[in-house]
C-alpha cells in the first residue's frame, strides 16, 4: 500500500493457527494468510486507510478489526510467546526505524525468512533462511546441544 499514511501499521505473513485460544477450535493447525493491522488514530480515519486493500481481499475466515487501547495491542500475542523474552512494539517510532532499516537491507535481501517470525513446521524456509550456514550451524548445535534443549521457532536441529 504505497499510498497508505503514516499512521497504519501492518504485517502479512503466511502463517499456521496456532492450537489453543484465543483461536477457535475448528482453526487450529490451519494454514493462514494473516493480516495484521494497527493504526495510530481515530477509528474512522484507521477505516479509510484500511478500505483499499480490505475491498480487494476475500471475506476474512476471522476479522478481529476493531477499536482497542494500545496496551491491549502491546499484549495481545504475549500468550503465544515464551516469558522474559520482551516482545513489544512501539507505535511511531518502530514504524519510521521500520521503514529507514526496509529501505536500507532490502537491496541485500536473501532467499528464505524472517527467522524470529517463523513457527516450528517452516523447515523449508528456515533452511533457505540459513542457506549454506545450515549444516555447520547443525553441526555446532549437536556438538554443544545434541538433545536441543535450547530451541525456539527458528529452531536449528542438531546434525544427525
Amino acid at each position: 500500500m504505497p499510498k497508505a499514511p503514516q499512521e497504519l501499521g501492518a504485517f502479512v505473513g503466511l502463517k499456521k493457527v496456532v492450537s489453543s485460544a484465543p483461536f477457535p477450535q475448528e482453526f487450529w493447525g490451519a494454514r493462514i494468510c494473516l493480516l495484521m493491522s494497527c493504526y495510530d488514530g481515530a477509528e474512522e480515519a484507521g477505516k479509510k486507510a484500511l478500505a483499499p486493500l480490505l475491498d480487494k481481499l476475500p471475506p476474512p475466515a476471522l476479522n478481529w478489526i476493531g477499536t482497542m487501547p494500545y496496551p491491549a495491542v502491546q499484549s495481545m500475542f504475549d500468550g503465544l510467546y515464551p516469558k522474559g523474552m520482551q516482545w513489544y512494539w512501539r507505535a511511531k517510532a518502530v514504524t519510521q526505524w521500520t521503514k529507514a532499516y526496509w529501505e536500507a537491507v532490502h537491496p541485500f535481501d536473501l532467499d528464505g525468512a524472517y527467522p524470529n517470525f517463523m513457527m516450528d513446521d517452516e523447515g523449508d524456509a528456515r533452511l533457505a533462511t540459513y542457506g549454506e550456514n545450515y549444516p555447520r550451524l547443525a553441526a555446532v548445535k549437536k556438538k554443544y546441544d545434541p538433545m536441543n534443549l535450547f530451541r525456539v521457532n527458528q529452531n536449528i536441529r542438531p546434525a544427525s
